[in-house]
């Protein structure tokens, strides 16, 4: 069993209201549950107490990722995320997508990754995922843009998407 916690403190010192401790805590559990199996669970988490408005916005983020080996050059792997952001000031995340920046958000993708290893410095992957939210992050469709003059300023349109990823890894 392997697990790590870690406090981050920072403070956005461009705000000209003052500045504004931020706690971040990355914690994290690994578990070797045999020699083929693996099982993980991650917290990236934090708040922000706002002194110009008292009030508090933080996020919670939860992972729970489980990897198994049945060949010596096959992997199996899951993983599934939900993160949670409360905003009584402003989003602290998604405030560029979001018509209210006081908005509360949820979002959560899940991962199923097939890893082939068929020589020993070369890794083919084939990774299905789905992503959903409480609010439009993704785009489909035919995207309206922020700005004519810029194209890459795309609106979100979306709360769901789903995408399919194959690629390779060569090492040496």
């Amino acid at each position: 069993f392997d697990a790590a916690v870690i406090d981050w403190r920072t403070t956005d010192a461009l705000d000209t209201r003052g500045k504004t401790p931020r706690h971040t805590f990355d914690i994290y559990g690994q578990w070797h549950a045999a020699e083929p199996f693996t099982l993980r669970l991650w917290t990236f988490s934090g708040f922000e107490y706002q002194k110009y408005t008292r009030s508090m916005d933080g996020w919670l983020g939860l992972s729970l990722f489980a990897k198994v080996d049945p060949l010596d050059w096959l992997s199996i792997s899951a993983r599934g995320d939900y993160v949670y952001v409360r905003a009584d000031s402003q989003n602290l995340f998604f405030s560029d997508v979001l018509a209210d920046v006081k908005t509360t958000t949820k979002m959560g993708p899940g991962t199923l990754t097939l890893s082939f290893q068929p020589h020993s410095n070369v890794i083919l992957r084939l990774e299905g995922r789905y992503d959903a939210a409480s609010f439009p992050l993704f785009y489909k469709g035919n995207v309206a843009l922020y700005d004519p003059a810029d194209p890459r300023s795309f609106i979100p349109n979306a709360a769901r998407q789903a995408t399919l990823l194959a690629g390779m890894t060569t090492f040496f």
